[in-house]
């Protein structure tokens, strides 16, 4: 275990195509790219997929919090279900 500090940024867009913008300008900046909560109510997974593919060598964290998650998944149209 690295006793290095690790530095996290915090995405915390309302839309994927602003937070893909700022990703790509800081991933090789940053240790950690955090999908913020409010990417997360308003793009869902996909956000975290889309993150994932343009920063392969970052570590990615959704701050999702399980209360709020459960209630906006019950209404997204935008959160896959089981069977994607």
């Amino acid at each position: 275990m690295s006793t290095k500090p690790m530095l996290q940024l915090a995405l915390d867009y309302i839309a994927l195509p602003p937070a893909m913008a700022m990703a790509h300008i800081i991933k090789n900046e940053v240790d950690i790219i955090e999908i913020g909560t409010p990417l997360c109510k308003a793009e869902g997974m996909r956000a975290v997929a889309a993150i994932r593919a343009l920063c392969p060598d970052n570590l990615i964290l959704a701050d999702v919090k399980p209360p709020m998650w459960a209630r906006w998944r019950q209404r997204s149209p935008l959160m896959p279900g089981p069977t994607g």
